[in-house]
């Protein structure tokens, strides 16, 4: 995936984030799940575990191939126990409607895509004074997720901005979902990967019971590792300017450590950045930069609890 940077804009961004703003999310998908069937179809399919959810609440979650492989990732909300929304990527909408409609038989429930009805945004270290529902990010406290009517959508921005709540572009939005280690499908992760593979643990509740692909993931987490995991990396670039790159393989001499997944460069230092990439076991401890290419050089984090240099 590569997108045009505007450097202007993307500093500016990253300046404006520092006291508050919002990201438009607009395009992505809200699909409902609604009937009496509903709470049961999501608690035998998904990884979250619908019965410990209240009204209410949000959880990170995510469908998964009879082999533990990631089909789409989102965040699901308990409106009640008979209606669930479904957030998700813009590049997941279609496939969450797909994958539920191919699962579901005689269940009293109906699926829906209400992305012409909903409008998703997400506020960076700041919410609105009068906001009532938002969520925190699993993995990045300062993200929180909101949800509102798309036909306020205008008057909900120039409110927000009127508090001082910048809009900020997706660049940067992928910037600090980097820097976090979450990883977008179709990017960083494929559906050939493991969600465990993915660095996708937060969206795996445990024993919750069956679901598709629950047997390997479980083995995984009671028996052993992965034998490759996406992990953090702090970039040194000596060509300013890179945005996002392709696979890159990640070696030592003769010995291959993993792939390069993404770069993203810090808005305000063009000589650093922030990626992810697939590591393999024997390498995840390694604590050296590796140089991949003329102008990338590496180092890998095997720890959440590490921060990156480049804040």
């Amino acid at each position: 995936m590569q997108d045009s940077l505007n450097t202007n804009d993307y500093q500016r961004d990253y300046e404006l984030a520092q006291s508050g703003g919002y990201f438009n999310l607009s395009d992505w998908g809200v699909i409902g799940i609604e009937g009496p069937d509903s709470k049961d179809f999501l608690q035998r399919l998904s990884t979250v575990n619908l019965k410990t959810m209240e009204d209410g609440q949000l959880a990170p979650g995510a469908f998964l191939t009879g082999r533990g492989t990631v089909v789409v990732i989102g965040n699901l909300l308990r409106v009640h126990s008979e209606r669930y929304l479904w957030m998700t990527a813009p590049n997941q909408r279609q496939l969450s409607l797909e994958h539920f409609e191919k699962f579901h038989f005689q269940e009293q429930l109906v699926v829906k895509d209400c992305s012409e009805n909903y409008a998703l945004v997400a506020f960076w270290n700041k919410k609105p004074l009068d906001l009532q529902n938002a969520w925190v990010d699993a993995w990045r406290p300062s993200l929180y997720w909101h949800f509102f009517d798309r036909h306020q959508q205008i008057e909900k921005f120039q409110n927000w901005e009127a508090q001082g709540l910048a809009r900020l572009g997706m660049q940067l939005f992928h910037f600090f979902r980097v820097q976090a280690g979450v990883p977008w499908l179709g990017w960083e992760i494929s559906e050939s990967d493991l969600v465990l593979e993915a660095g996708l643990d937060k969206a795996v509740a445990r024993n919750k019971g069956c679901y598709p692909g629950q047997e390997v993931v479980e083995r995984i987490f009671t028996y052993g590792q992965v034998n490759k995991k996406l992990l953090r990396v702090s970039a040194e670039l000596t060509t300013t300017g890179v945005s996002q790159v392709p696979d890159l393989e990640i070696s030592r001499g003769a010995e291959k450590m993993g792939q390069l997944k993404s770069i993203l460069v810090h808005p305000q230092k063009p000589a650093q950045g922030v990626g992810l990439a697939y590591i393999k076991k024997n390498f995840w401890e390694h604590d050296e930069a590796v140089q991949i290419s003329p102008s990338v050089r590496v180092r890998w984090y095997n720890s959440s609890s590490e921060v990156l240099t480049h804040d």
